[in-house]
């Protein structure tokens, strides 16, 4: 491999190892990277959407920026994670319009770091998505008392599914897990990249929700103030995709070396490929 070559493989392995890939089964991704250590975060749509579809959120009544996060860089990308959110548990959200989008009635995962700090009374909600309307929640990820975290979806006709896993602790991050494999049925929920429970269902998550009644999607609590579903603690790496991810894809899954280098090697012998053939036609 002469000099060239070398450099191509260079930034290539930078690129591979540090990027923060848009996946195409992404529907939303929040990273809370855009705020200042210990300052609340504030200003309509500043909490920022990483997926490209720029489904940015509003933080409510200032939710803290903290320095304290579970893993940096992020274990399956690479990408570099400096802060997370602190919410108080009695006031703090994050709001996100509602947009077709979020209308997943097939397949999805939604994941998240929590670390909470006190057990909620009630709910703790960490990703939820539904308007003000009782019992039309098409799919959320909350905390439930008794250091339980549950994952639970409903369709049009009020039928809901859920399973539920116990939290190892409190004050220490985890990686928390819910996935629905449309193929199958199974709904599933996984702690630290452990399958906890699962279960076979025929539901699926209802589609629109009423313009008139706050659709849209809550982290933190759910999508407005109108129920107290506050999630006590501190929240990272937000994640919504439209498929059933497996747990060698989930945000806290570390790539296996040699996934990373076979990556490498191909791309470093299609890149010298394509050297070669153009150094030829220059001659």
């Amino acid at each position: 491999m002469n000099a060239r070559q070398w450099l191509w493989g260079t930034l290539l392995l930078g690129i591979t190892l540090g990027a923060d890939p848009a996946r195409a089964d992404v529907i939303a991704y929040y990273r809370f990277e855009e705020g200042q250590p210990n300052v609340p975060a504030s200003g309509m749509g500043t909490i920022l959407d990483s997926s490209g579809h720029n489904l940015n959120g509003t933080p409510v009544n200032g939710p803290v920026y903290r320095t304290d996060v579970p893993a940096n860089p992020v274990p399956l990308t690479g990408a570099p994670n400096n802060l997370s959110l602190q919410f108080d548990g009695t006031s703090q959200r994050v709001t996100i319009p509602d947009n077709p989008l979020f209308q997943l009635t097939h397949s999805l995962t939604l994941e998240a770091y929590i670390k909470p700090t006190a057990d909620t009374a009630f709910k703790g909600q960490i990703i939820f998505r539904g308007d003000d309307r009782i019992g039309l929640d098409p799919y959320y990820l909350a905390t439930q008392p008794g250091r339980q975290v549950e994952f639970f979806i409903q369709d049009a006709q009020q039928n809901g599914a859920f399973v539920t896993a116990t939290l190892p602790t409190l004050n220490q991050w985890h990686h928390v897990a819910g996935t629905l494999d449309d193929a199958t049925g199974r709904l599933s929920i996984y702690v630290d990249g452990v399958l906890q429970n699962s279960t076979i269902t025929s539901v699926r998550p209802l589609d629109a929700l009423d313009p008139s009644q706050n659709p849209g999607l809550g982290i933190g609590n759910v999508e407005s103030a109108t129920y107290s579903q506050y999630f006590p603690g501190l929240i990272d790496e937000v994640r919504i995709s439209d498929t059933a991810l497996q747990p060698s894809q989930f945000l806290n899954a570390v790539p296996e070396p040699s996934s990373i280098i076979l990556m490498i090697t191909g791309s470093l012998g299609a890149i010298a490929y394509r050297w070669r053939r153009s150094s030829h036609r220059a001659t």
